[in-house]
């Protein structure tokens, strides 16, 4: 930060010295003098203001290697803490507030530094030597500039800083954001629940209170501004004054006692001077955001000292059980579980012994997600009790990053070996495909999912579900998006086949391999129960078999 700071200060010492030198060399000029009187002068201004515009870049450069480098810290430390943290809560936030708070959170922190921190440091720096050099000339104009820079550079900020207070702009900025996403994510359903209309509505109905809010303390923004282009032209008209009367000699002892160049550089250098302390209502604006930014951040479970203490580095043991250790499989169980959101969604009880097959068959809206999610510690369960030790949730819509297939696979198993990625993918009808890319695994998926069509997106979901070292896998879904011979082999790969009666392969009332379940019904609307199974005789790829799996699906 002393680097920008430093060249911040030279920037503007330049931009000071250069209207100090062009105010002498007019008015040296108005004499008439020899032109090699002036060469200096001329040499000088040229110097001064190429000198402005590189020390503004290396402004420019310092400041946002600074910010760029606290941005990456910080997101990363967020990350940490979102990881570290209950799911539970992680949950409880939402897309949209989490893409708010990495997103414009983090970028406001980014701004303290680039428009509050280094500027106020400049301000002050810039305006201690003007004033002393203006006390050269003349003591008490320098006296009359540090008290317009004291008025402009603290009460213009405090006025500036009320405005921002008075809206809730970085709130209303994440209702919008979280209605946007919900509407844009969600279209398809909800316009087949018929509920598209509404939820643009509400995206509206966020933007326009994201209006309003930007709105809120625009009197006091224009005070501020107000206050600070009216002390400068009254501390210049005064300096002027004081100036004019030193000149005439009616200040002093009756003759004149400076020539016309020190008149003209006393009356404009404080125009330069007002220069320094002219962002500095911005930067008080910028910091009660960066204020709020940062209270929200630290709102995230764990992040509670974001700014002052690093997480913990990950232990040794836990990156190497990522790599070819399994741990013990896991049974999973529940007893009258009632699993939801805002409401109770449905009850469920489960039984599938450590290494066994379960299948959860129910209507849509009967909470078959939310069973998952609550059994791998996403959502606290709303009622009953149940046991499920490692359990990984894989979502029938999980995140493909915009970055090679290799670390797309190694999201869950970042140590897994090549070899056992190819072996997934082999067995889930991926690997021809992958080797057709020009990289292979190091091919980089440019746009994401969107370079993957529906069913390559659901293999590679599944290859880094495999390659994980999680005890208990629970599958949203699994065969979706896959036409019947690819859902056939991914369901005995997984242990499952179809059901004995008669449905084509690739149906979603599914059985393990190996026994076959009875149709279930509910009981009522919120009330299903699950089957299970005993240990399949099948190789999983990358990891053992005795795995306990999980799947949900909906009747057909």
């Amino acid at each position: 930060m002393t680097r920008a700071i430093n060249a911040g200060v030279s920037t503007l010492l330049s931009a000071i010295a250069l209207s100090v030198v062009s105010a002498w060399l007019i008015a040296r000029a108005w004499q008439q003098p020899s032109v090699m009187d002036l060469t200096v002068a001329i040499t000088a201004v040229r110097a001064l203001g190429i000198s402005r515009a590189l020390f503004r870049y290396l402004d420019r450069l310092a400041s946002h290697d600074v910010a760029l480098d606290r941005a990456a810290a910080v997101r990363v430390d967020v990350y940490a803490h979102l990881a570290s943290a209950p799911s539970a809560q992680v949950m409880g936030l939402g897309r949209g507030a989490l893409l708010a708070r990495i997103g414009q959170d983090v970028d406001a922190l980014t701004e303290r530094i680039v428009r509050t921190t280094i500027p106020r440091w400049v301000a002050g720096i810039t305006s201690l030597i003007a004033v002393s050099f203006l006390a050269i000339l003349t003591p008490l104009a320098a006296f009359i500039l540090a008290i317009g820079l004291l008025v402009a550079g603290v009460l213009a900020p405090r006025l500036a800083a009320r405005a921002e207070r008075a809206s809730r702009v970085a709130e209303a900025n994440e209702d919008y954001v979280a209605a946007v996403d919900h509407a844009l994510s969600s279209a398809p359903a909800l316009r087949v629940r018929g509920q598209l209309r509404g939820a643009l509505t509400t995206a509206e109905g966020a933007e326009a209170e994201l209006r309003a809010q930007r709105r809120h303390g625009l009197g006091w923004a224009a005070g501020a501004s107000g206050l600070l282009n009216l002390t400068s032209a009254l501390t210049t008209a005064a300096i002027a004054a004081l100036a004019a009367l030193e000149y005439t000699g009616w200040a002093g002892s009756g003759a004149a006692a400076h020539s016309p160049q020190w008149l003209v550089v006393v009356a404009l250098f404080p125009l330069a001077a007002f220069e320094a302390v002219s962002t500095l209502p911005e930067a008080a604006r910028t910091r009660v955001r960066a204020e709020h930014s940062l209270s929200r951040l630290r709102a995230i479970p764990g992040a509670e000292e974001l700014e002052t203490k690093a997480p913990d580095e990950p232990a040794p043991a836990d990156a190497e059980a990522a790599g070819e250790s399994f741990p013990t499989p896991s049974a999973v169980r529940a007893d009258r579980l009632t699993v939801g959101w805002g409401s109770d969604l449905g009850t469920y009880d489960l039984n599938v012994p450590a290494g066994g097959r379960g299948v959860v068959v129910a209507a849509s809206g009967t909470g078959k997600t939310t069973l998952l999610m609550t059994l791998a510690g996403l959502l606290s369960a709303r009622g009953g009790t149940y046991s499920a030790p490692g359990a990984r949730f894989i979502a029938e819509d999980e995140h493909i990053f915009a970055t090679t297939v290799r670390d797309n696979l190694a999201v869950g198993a970042p140590h897994a070996s090549e070899t056992a990625m190819w072996e997934v993918l082999d067995q889930l009808g991926l690997g021809a495909w992958v080797r057709g890319l020009p990289g292979g695994l190091d091919t980089v998926l440019a746009r994401g999912a969107e370079d993957l069509s529906g069913g390559q997106r659901r293999r590679v979901i599944l290859a880094r579900a495999l390659l994980t070292d999680s005890p208990i896998l629970l599958l949203d879904e699994p065969t979706e998006h896959l036409d019947d011979a690819g859902a056939t082999e991914v369901l005995r790969l997984l242990g499952f086949q179809e059901g004995a009666d008669g449905h084509a392969a690739g149906s979603e009332e599914i059985v393990p391999e190996g026994a076959w379940s009875e149709e279930i019904k509910p009981e009522s609307a919120a009330e299903i129960h699950a089957e299970s199974w005993g240990v399949p005789r099948v190789e999983l790829p990358g990891a053992r078999a005795e795995r306990t799996i999980i799947m949900v699906t909906h009747p057909r």
